[in-house]
């Protein structure tokens, strides 16, 4: 049940950001999706460090970032190859600002996270599973949607097949 939620969540989300982009790209006035690299997550309300130990025993780090009222729903925003979790910090904002609560993690090998080798999916879609257990347990999360840059979309992707 709860793969099928990640799955149906990713596609939702994934649909919703090509929507966006096709509204700046045409419309006159469009909403507009803010930058996301180089934001200060320092701005953003609410927000706290987790850690997770990942099924090979890698300490993971994340941030919550919880808006003032949250709604319920929760979206997992994935940075791509070496980059991390704060370059990600704008697409927090969008979804915070529309009642979400968004998890930032940083994937192993990358930012605050330990490991030394990315897999591509192979580790890092257990990882996802992980994060979501953990805001279905401390966020109180009905629904999980996933957000993914380049390798984070990767991983979403081998979640959603799983």
């Amino acid at each position: 049940m709860r793969r099928a939620i990640i799955a149906l969540g990713v596609l939702v989300v994934l649909s919703a950001v090509l929507l966006l982009a096709g509204g700046v790209i045409l419309g006159e006035g469009a909403l507009r999706v803010p930058r996301h690299h180089n934001q200060d997550v320092g701005a953003l309300f609410g927000v706290q460090s987790v850690q997770i130990v990942a099924r090979d025993g890698i300490h993971l780090s994340a941030w919550i970032v919880s808006p003032p009222r949250p709604a319920g729903d929760c979206v997992v925003v994935l940075h791509g190859i070496a980059d991390s979790r704060s370059s990600m910090a704008g697409f927090a904002r969008l979804f915070t600002d529309n009642r979400y609560t968004v998890l930032l993690p940083d994937s192993r090998g990358h930012g605050d996270s330990g490991g030394d080798i990315v897999t591509y999916g192979v580790l890092e879609a257990e990882d996802v599973h992980r994060w979501v257990d953990l805001l279905i347990s401390s966020a109180g999360c009905k629904r999980v949607f996933g957000l993914g840059e380049s390798l984070g979309a990767g991983i979403l992707a081998t979640v959603a097949l799983d």
